[in-house]
């Protein structure tokens, strides 16, 4: 049962603006349906792809609540530590050091 509510426990991607400007990317294959067509009109504008992505569906990454290694896509967090972050407390310890100073501020 504990195993179970663990596993069920709100998880929060915080992704830096930087990071997630240059890493994201969708080519829309999760708007088509199994047989390909498409499940709602794609928007007008070419699919979206970061300078760094690496490849043109980064969307499960973000999707995914297991962390990832390389940082650039954000830290999973929880309840508690979202809470933390967004009252600015102890928010150093939350996002890589790197993914922290490349976000800056503003835009």
């Amino acid at each position: 049962m504990m195993m179970m509510m663990m596993r069920l426990a709100r998880r929060f991607r915080v992704v830096p603006w930087a990071c997630f400007r240059d890493h994201f990317s969708s080519d829309r294959s999760h708007m088509r349906t199994p047989d390909g067509q498409w499940s709602s009109p794609p928007p007008s504008y070419p699919p979206l792809r970061g300078a760094k992505a690496e490849s043109s569906m980064t969307l499960p990454r973000l999707w995914s609540m297991e962390e990832q290694e390389d940082g650039c896509y954000g830290r999973v967090l929880t309840l508690q530590e979202f809470g933390r972050l967004c009252r600015g407390e102890d928010d150093a310890g939350l996002l890589p050091a790197a993914a922290a100073s490349e976000s800056g501020g503003g835009s």
